[in-house]
């Protein structure tokens, strides 16, 4: 036994304390600013009163009714969040008290374990007298394990009730939006907190530990990211150098440009604009939230999500293949993006209800690696880590989980190892699966499958198909040039390539129960546009754009499959969800 765990509860405490007297230094400092202005405005007033005329007259109008009223209820909302930080640090404070006294006891209690196991193994006659003393130090040691996991669900608790009060204070009167939780009202003053230099080696650690820690509540993690990532806009190098990079496995230059396109993609800037300030919502009206950022085996790694995974009855988990990292988040997105916007058009009411995650959380192989196992097994852990915190919600969301080429492969190998199955495992474009992967030990309820390989099934151009082009009256060279394009620009010729060389041959459409999903087929009544690559997402097609669109792209086979999967079968899975209940209970207890 070791008492490794009870550390954790200690280190998330502080980290939120740090975090919450730099956010009350903030908005200290805002609140002297308004007083100051509150006073030069006394001194305005003063002036116009004194002057007579009937401009003079219009600007006392408007600066009494207008400014001076906005400054007063400005300055009357910061004291409110000062106030409220305050109570929150404190209830903060005497949680980490308890977490610390926790651990004193925690490591004692392991210490005498050891002693112990020491004595017994030494001599078995001694050993059994103090049997009866070890019996008691383990009942102990698991009341002290009792005791952390009430702490940590205390400290949830505390995070979800301040975020909520802070929104309500916030929000409204400041017109931030829906997108924006109270941790992102504090996170908007992160460069005040860089460029004041109040962001210590200490400090930057414990936001790195928070930022990729799938243990700490959604919102503390996502604070602690989007902080970070304000911090390596500033000072690329002190993060760099703080995450452990080394030029061999990511170069300064490279980090920088990725670190520059994540925060274009989730609409972040040095100016401390709120998060999502530059880019549009989405269909659904939901701003992309960084959840998570840090180091993954030499190569950058971060978690975006569109919509409030807190929230949502359905979370879709997004795993990219081969060659991905952060600097294509902007693509995934704008993926994300397509699927959303056709399931709005489907079912509004759920789409409303769903989040997306972008999830860069894994180190992909470049092409040389891409036959092997290694990124998809260690991928694999993290991924399970993962969908293990998004099952552990409150509100228990439908999973599914889409992995496209060497993701698919990934993301096996997480649901291979996932206890409580997820709703659904869409793959798309895929790389192969395991040669050892079968059917029943994937955690998966449903499995989809879809692939734009150059052959009849996928194009659909089997005789039936053929007769149907016959009774249109096509002649032999049209039909020639309709399979002649298949055949050059409506398939993914780097799948199948991917199965057939590499480690994992598995097809998933091959899987017992699986569903094919039509992505390029050349019917004459397929009305969206057949993928014609092997891309998740195209931003610039070119001059064809039909010719060589990505599974993601709008318009395609593939989002109008994938959205119809996600909206019409829910409502079904939802249905099915209190026949699991006591079985999903029973696992996580069990855990």
């Amino acid at each position: 036994m070791n008492a490794d765990f009870l550390t954790q509860s200690v280190s998330l405490n502080r980290a939120t304390l740090v975090a919450l007297e730099h956010a009350i230094t903030e908005f200290n400092r805002l609140a002297q600013s308004l007083i100051a202005a509150c006073t030069t405005a006394q001194q305005v007033t003063a002036a116009l009163n004194a002057m007579q005329s009937t401009a003079v007259d219009n600007a006392r109008t408007v600066f009494n009714t207008v400014l001076q009223p906005h400054i007063t209820q400005t300055k009357r909302m910061l004291d409110e969040i000062i106030a409220l930080l305050r109570s929150y640090h404190q209830e903060r404070g005497e949680q980490l008290r308890t977490a610390e006294a926790i651990r004193r006891k925690g490591e004692y209690v392991s210490s005498t374990l050891r002693a112990l196991e020491l004595v017994n193994q030494a001599d078995i006659t001694v050993g059994s007298l103090l049997a009866h003393q070890k019996l008691r130090a383990e009942n102990r040691y698991d009341f002290l394990r009792q005791r952390w996991q009430l702490n940590c669900s205390a400290a949830a608790a505390t995070d979800s009730k301040f975020a909520a009060q802070l929104g309500a204070i916030a929000v409204p009167r400041l017109k931030l939006g829906r997108a924006i939780t109270g941790f992102g009202v504090i996170a908007m003053f992160a460069p005040g907190i860089v460029a004041s230099g109040s962001v210590t080696p200490q400090l930057l650690r414990e936001y790195i530990m928070l930022a990729g820690d799938t243990r700490a509540p959604v919102a503390t993690r996502s604070l602690a990211a989007q902080m970070l990532l304000q911090v390596a806009l500033c000072n690329p190098e002190t993060v760099y150098k703080q995450l452990g990079f080394q030029p061999a496995e990511l170069s300064l230059a490279s980090f920088t440009a990725q670190i520059t396109a994540l925060a274009a993609a989730v609409g972040v800037g040095r100016s401390g604009t709120k998060p999502g300030a530059f880019r549009r919502p989405n269909a659904v009206g939901q701003i992309p939230q960084l959840t998570a950022l840090g180091r993954v085996r030499g190569q950058l790694a971060a978690q975006i999500c569109v919509g409030d995974v807190t929230k949502a009855s359905q979370v879709v988990v997004l795993v990219p293949g081969m060659g991905s990292n952060v600097a294509g988040a902007e693509n995934m997105l704008d993926g994300l993006n397509s699927l959303a916007a056709a399931s709005y058009q489907i079912n509004p009411e759920l789409a409303q209800k769903t989040a997306m995650i972008a999830w860069l959380g894994y180190d992909s192989p470049e092409i040389t690696e891409e036959p092997g196992m290694p990124h998809a097994e260690h991928g694999g852990q993290r991924l399970l880590h993962e969908l293990t915190a998004l099952q552990e919600l409150p509100q228990r969301p439908a999973i599914t989980v889409i992995g496209h080429s060497y993701g698919s492969t990934t993301a096996a190998v997480a649901l291979q190892q996932l206890k409580i199955p997820v709703n659904r495992f869409i793959t798309i474009g895929s790389a192969g699966l395991a040669e050892s992967v079968r059917r029943d030990p994937l955690a998966a309820d449903h499995i989809y499958a879809g692939t734009a390989e150059p052959e009849l099934e996928s194009w659909q151009l089997t005789t039936n198909r053929l007769r149907e082009f016959s009774a249109l009256q096509l002649s032999p060279v049209t039909l020639l040039q309709q399979v002649l394009f298949a055949t050059l620009f409506a398939s993914d010729h780097l799948a199948p390539i991917g199965r057939r060389l590499g480690s994992h041959p598995v097809d998933p459409r091959t899987l017992q129960g699986a569903q094919t999903l039509r992505v390029n087929s050349l019917r004459a009544d397929a009305v969206k546009t057949p993928v014609g690559s092997h891309s998740l997402y195209v931003s610039k097609p070119g001059q064809f754009p039909n010719l060589a669109a990505g599974y993601l792209n709008r318009e395609t086979q593939a989002v109008t499959e994938i959205s119809r999967v996600l909206m019409s079968e829910h409502e079904s899975d939802a249905a099915s969800a209190k026949d699991k209940k006591f079985r999903v209970n029973t696992q996580l207890k069990q855990r």
